[in-house]
């Protein structure tokens, strides 16, 4: 899981903000949240949806840490162990600032609460923010914290978080990207696109990568049907829409 994190001096920076809200440590990375009518093969939606990937899709994604380590061993705990059997996993509704607590309801609420605590972990925010420009890419922050009790944030706090999405959004895009971070397309696939959004025909394509026109092709067709395209324009425009290629 260490090997997917993503060195960045501006969230080391934001970490240094955060103390001062009483939080030790910060995660941080990027889903996509399927809107009802995208016609999207479920298999491919279950990689990328903010409402639907799983603990172990979760686990593999590449993402921004700052902090006290051991909350990142608390993470991994938890997705391998203990986010499949919790009901607060999937959050349903979408929301925004929300401070976690265990009601300790049950043997699960209990380990969790427990897991917590022996991390260091004794409060927890969670903020999802849907971009105001990627229609659907929603950035998804973790805070944790050693404090039982916290300052007061006055709505300081997801002020400072929403900023600094813009701000990652825009240095760590290509990075974070949940279609390409899934490895829902390849490398090569995502050559392919962007050469074709820029208006280059399959001829130069296959010219500029040292593929064949047919492997060119084998590309596009595989493109088509996981973003639910009909032709080639349909493509890109589709592409754009959903984000897997960014105007910005």
């Amino acid at each position: 899981m260490l090997t997917r994190r993503i060195p960045s001096e501006r969230f080391d920076t934001l970490m240094k903000q955060l103390r001062q809200f009483g939080f030790h440590s910060c995660y941080y990375t990027l889903f996509y949240r399927i809107s009802p009518g995208q016609q999207i093969a479920p298999e491919f939606a279950e990689l990328i949806d903010y409402d639907r990937c799983s603990p172990r899709v979760i686990s593999k994604k590449h993402y921004l840490f700052s902090g006290d380590k051991r909350a990142l061993q608390f993470q991994k705990v938890y997705l391998q162990r203990f986010a499949e059997y919790d009901k607060r996993f999937y959050p349903g509704d979408f929301f925004e600032l929300a401070e976690y607590h265990s009601k300790c309801q049950g043997r699960v609420e209990k380990a969790i609460e427990s897991g917590l605590k022996a991390h260091g972990i004794e409060h927890e925010y969670c903020l999802a923010i849907e971009d105001e420009f990627r229609k659907g890419l929603v950035g998804f922050f973790w805070l944790c914290s050693p404090n039982k009790e916290l300052p007061q944030a006055d709505g300081k706090l997801d002020t400072l978080l929403m900023q600094t999405h813009k701000q990652l959004v825009a240095s760590h895009y290509e990075e974070l990207n949940p279609w390409t971070d899934a490895q829902l397309l390849s490398p090569s696939s995502m050559t392919v696109l962007k050469l074709l959004a820029d208006g280059v025909g399959s001829n130069e394509i296959a010219e500029q990568l040292h593929l064949s026109r047919r492997g060119v092709e084998y590309h596009i067709d595989g493109l088509k049907q996981k973003l639910g395209a009909s032709n080639r324009i349909h493509l890109v425009a589709k592409a754009l829409k959903l984000g897997v290629l960014s105007l910005y």
